[in-house]
Order: C-alpha cells, then structure tokens, then sequence
C-alpha cells in the first residue's frame, strides 16, 4: 500500500506543476477582445509578455497555412541558378516578417522546394508570394 501512496503523491505533484506551467495559457486563452484591448491600453507590453509565456500551438493544431513553392530553374539561366533557392527563401522570410506571423518554418526541400508554414495565419490571398510587379 505504500507504493500505491507514493503514486498517488507524485501524480497529484506533477497535476500540480502542470496546472501552474499552464496558467498563462489558460490565462490568455479566456480573454475576451475587450480584456485584451484593455490590458493593452493598460500596460503596454503585458499582452505581449503573456503571450509570450503562454504556449504557442503549431500549425497542426491551431490551423494554418501550409505551401510548398517551387522555384523553376529551368526558367533561370546558369549563373542565376547558383543561390536561387537561398536568394528566394530570403524574399520568402522578408515578405512572412511584414506579415508578423509568429514562428514561421521556411525550410528548403531537396534542390528546388521551399515549405512555408505559417501557424494561425487564416488569410491565403495576403499571405500569397507574388513576384514583384
């Protein structure tokens, strides 16, 4: 009976480390807009700083955008090709920050790929990567 007790004791230990661990999110999460705005003009930098704290879902969770872009280096001539993935995942990861999307994956895939994830941004046409002009 007395391992059935120590169980029972750290369960109710590590319920409560997590309960505290998830305060924050539970926090920010039951905010309405009207806090949120309030808290804002109140103390400048709290939303931010809680939201900071609190834990951020990815995009399997919380939804998102997912794109996989292809650069076409058949298109390119040969001393263009050289760098061409690297040069369009900088414009990529310029256009994303605009956007302040929080944690954004850009990652090169093979030779010519480029996956964009960009976690709880709900707005495909503004976050489409156009060329320019």
């Amino acid at each position: 009976m007395s391992s059935q007790n120590w169980r029972i004791f750290i369960t109710v230990v590590l319920v409560a480390i997590g309960t505290f661990l998830f305060r924050h999110t539970l926090n920010l999460w039951t905010m309405t807009e009207e806090d949120k705005i309030a808290l804002q003009e109140k103390d400048p930098g709290a939303l931010l700083a809680l939201q900071q704290k609190a834990i951020r879902l990815g995009l399997d969770l919380q939804g998102g955008i997912h794109v996989v872009l292809r650069v076409k280096m058949e298109e390119l001539d040969a001393g263009s090709r050289d760098g061409a993935v690297e040069r369009a995942i900088e414009v990529i990861r310029n256009r994303v920050d605009a956007l302040g999307v929080a944690e954004p994956v850009i990652l090169k895939q093979g030779k010519d790929r480029i996956i964009v994830d960009l976690p709880g941004y709900t707005e495909p046409e503004s976050a489409a990567v156009r060329p320019p002009g």
